[in-house]
């Protein structure tokens, strides 16, 4: 009879120290500060008086200060004043950098159909999944650039 009441006692310690441990880990993950990359922003467009045609190619310069090495799933494209979300093509590969702080130039082509006269950003919109419960959204976006017609 007392081994079996000692037993019980053990068990209901042990389930007590389990929900005490795991409601540290969640509190832990949640509040704990990850360092995921970052971008200086607004991003630099390259290209000439920053106005563009319609499937011409996008030159940013990106200074990326990349401080953990967490993978994101990254979302990119172009949206305009009007509202619209256009996707891009990039035109070199994308490398997955080491920590580290870089400076890449980068190159998107724009779609055949980007609206004429718009006033139009790029962004990055990243996902990283830094634990079972947690993800940390970044949005990064561009300088402004305009569409203009394209020339014969």
């Amino acid at each position: 009879m007392n081994f079996i009441k000692h037993f019980n006692n053990s068990v209901l310690a042990f389930c007590l120290f389990s929900l005490v441990y795991l409601a540290g880990l969640i509190v832990f993950w949640q509040v704990y500060p990850y360092e995921t990359a970052d971008v200086s922003v607004p991003i630099e467009v390259q290209n000439t008086d920053d106005r563009l045609q319609p499937g011409e190619n996008l030159e940013l310069l990106i200074i990326i200060d990349k401080a953990g090495n967490y993978s994101a799933e990254v979302q990119r494209g172009v949206l305009c004043d009007d509202g619209d979300y256009h996707s891009v093509t990039p035109v070199d590969r994308q490398d997955n950098l080491p920590v580290g702080e870089f400076i890449r130039r980068r190159f998107f082509t724009l779609s055949e159909r980007m609206p004429i006269g718009a006033v139009c950003y790029f962004q990055f919109n990243l996902t990283y999944e830094v634990n079972p419960i947690r993800d940390i959204n970044k949005r990064w976006i561009s300088e402004p650039f305009e569409i203009i017609e394209r020339e014969l």
